[in-house]
């Protein structure tokens, strides 16, 4: 073997070790996006998107993309009231569904929220909290496991992935997995 070839030899056992460490829950984007700029913004099921708390210029855009309802899972008065309206002036459908992530979930509020979301008149859908992390990992973790029958370790990984803290909000995870419809 020549100098040449033990270097591209070496290369390519240096690249397929160091794919194999990878840390598997890397954050990797959706092919298709509806929003650049809007902080984990992510299409979790057909007709189902998740964000953080999105900004006039991101609603704008997703009405563009079709957008039909919003679902907002914060308590902020203040971000309820302008959100409302602005939503409003798009002709989109509104609903503010506080959640505290902190506490035991109220059943029939859930499955208000879930009827809303799988209501196909309704899609595309936005759900959203603050950073889009605990509250919207629920909702969307119930409906992808429960609705869609996909697997829960699967939708496990994407609620961390998409930056739920399961370790400060242990009742997101053990509400998904315990889901009765």
């Amino acid at each position: 073997m020549n100098l040449k070839s033990k270097l591209l030899f070496s290369l390519i056992i240096i690249l397929i070790f160091s794919s194999c460490t990878e840390d598997k829950n890397t954050y990797i984007p959706p092919k298709t996006s509806v929003v650049d700029q809007q902080f984990n913004f992510h299409i979790a099921a057909p007709g189902v998107w998740r964000s953080s708390q999105p900004n006039q210029t991101s609603l704008e855009k997703m009405k563009m993309h079709g957008l039909k309802t919003i679902i907002n899972l914060r308590g902020d008065e203040e971000t309820n009231n302008w959100e409302s309206e602005f939503s409003d002036s798009l002709g989109l459908q509104y609903f503010n569904e506080p959640l505290d992530a902190r506490d035991e979930f109220n059943t029939e509020q859930v499955q208000r929220i879930l009827d809303i979301v799988a209501d196909t008149a309704n899609q595309p859908v936005l759900i959203h909290c603050l950073g889009g992390k605990d509250r919207t990992g629920l909702i969307t973790g119930i409906y992808n496991t429960h609705y869609l029958g996909k697997d829960f370790d699967e939708v496990k990984k994407e609620t961390i992935m998409f930056g739920h803290d399961a370790e400060n909000y242990p009742e997101v995870l053990n509400t998904i997995f315990n889901w009765k419809k």
